[in-house]
């Protein structure tokens, strides 16, 4: 009897220990669990308002590309005015005359 109640006391020592174990290694499950579904929200909260901003990116790269167009007719209007000056100059005009120059206009898009 005295063999059988040292073997259980040790069996009861061993599950003691390995509850603690286990536990320990439970609150440490827990926290990572809570560390991953923080970070799952996170990612579905970015993945959201990038949803949110596609609409946004879209306008503002026709913006872009519209801005680039103006720059380019501004370009091409001054390149037409300097040649249309240097001709009325070379012709005997004066620089300081009013003239006359055509200019691209283009409205293919909205303002």
């Amino acid at each position: 009897m005295r063999e059988e109640e040292k073997v259980m006391n040790e069996l009861q020592a061993a599950t003691r220990k390995m509850r603690e174990s286990f536990s320990g290694f439970s609150s440490s499950l827990s926290t990572h669990q809570s560390r991953v579904s923080w970070a799952l929200h996170h990612v579905l909260v970015l993945k959201r308002e990038a949803q949110n901003l596609a609409p946004v990116v879209q306008r503002d790269k026709q913006l872009a590309l519209q801005v680039e167009q103006l720059h380019q007719q501004l370009e091409q209007n001054v390149t037409a005015a300097n040649a249309s000056l240097a001709r009325a100059c070379s012709a005997g005009g004066s620089r300081d005359a009013v003239y006359v120059v055509p200019l691209q206009v283009r409205r293919s898009f909205p303002l």
